[in-house]
This record gives structure tokens, sequence and C-alpha cells, in this order.
């Protein structure tokens, strides 16, 4: 992990809950380039310097009041051969290695996804790899870009219950 965070300079981590807070703290004097911690699970925010998710939803509010204009500036200001993300290689006897991704990268793996597996408003998926995982990230994007709803399985062993509910008219 602290690899990782280093190799791609990472300056704000968000962390699902206390117990990955612990895992990233144990590790965060490796890691200097690191600022922010934000712990999404609701509750108490440990005495370790994190904010708590609502702290940067707060913090997000008041930057608006104050600037209006300031997230279409800055979405505005993002070109197609910008950095959209870092996928990492998952471990093999190598450190991991980070494949940079541009918007444009992005933009016609999603429209090449479309033609092969058109999606539409009405279109139902349900969401089971997690979104590390560059195939679900990918096919997620699409189906935000076509307008489609996809729900999140609560866990991989609960599968068939969320498609026998949600009855997915998306399936790859």
């Amino acid at each position: 992990t602290a690899y990782v965070l280093n190799h791609a300079e990472t300056a704000v981590c968000f962390v699902e809950d206390e117990e990955q807070l612990d895992k990233l703290l144990s590790i965060q004097d490796q890691v200097p380039s690191l600022s922010t911690i934000v712990l999404f699970e609701a509750g108490a925010v440990k005495q370790s310097g994190a904010a708590g998710l609502h702290d940067l939803i707060e913090d997000g509010r008041i930057a608006a009041e104050q600037n209006p204009t300031l997230t279409a500036e800055r979405w505005q200001a993002v070109e197609p051969a910008d950095l959209a993300m870092l996928v990492y290689t998952s471990k093999t006897t190598n450190p991991p290695k980070g494949v940079m991704l541009t918007h444009n990268n992005v933009y016609a793996t999603i429209e090449a996804l479309l033609q092969v597996m058109p999606a539409r408003e009405d279109d139902m998926g349900v969401i089971f790899l997690p979104l590390g995982h560059v195939l679900q990230r990918m096919a997620s994007y699409a189906g935000l870009y076509a307008g489609s709803t996809g729900v999140y399985a609560e866990r991989l062993d609960k599968i068939m219950d969320h498609m026998a509910e949600f009855k997915p008219t998306v399936q790859a």
C-alpha cells in the first residue's frame, strides 16, 4: 500500500471505515505526500487527524458559496489528454505498475463498450466487481454515460439474490 501511495504521490486518501483507517495510519509516516485522510464511515473520527466525509462535503458547500463558478471553472479546465486515473496492476513478483489512463482513453473505451453492448436509460445492471477493477470501472462509466441504473451488490455471495430482486437488463 505504501508503495502505491508513494508512486502515485497521493495527497488525499479515502478510507471506508476505522479498520482501514488504522491500516493507513500504520504506514502514514512512510507516505510523505499524504496530507489528508477522509473517512467514509459515519461515526467518530479517531484522534488521527482524519476528516469525516461530512467535513469534506461541508468544506465543498462553503467553497461553492464563496465562489459559485469554481466547479465549472475546474471541470472546464480539464483537457482530454489529462490524466484521469492511475490503475495499478495486481501484485506479482514485481512491484505493481501504475497504468496512466487519460480522459481520452476512458471516453474511447466507453464508446467502444457501448458499440458492442448498447445500454439505454431504462437498463438496470448489478455491479459486483470491485471498482478498483478496471473492467467494472469502465462498465460503470458506460452505464452512467448511457443514463442506466446500476445497483451495487452487497456481497458476492448475495449476487443471485440481487439478480432476482433487481432483474438486470444488462448482462456481460
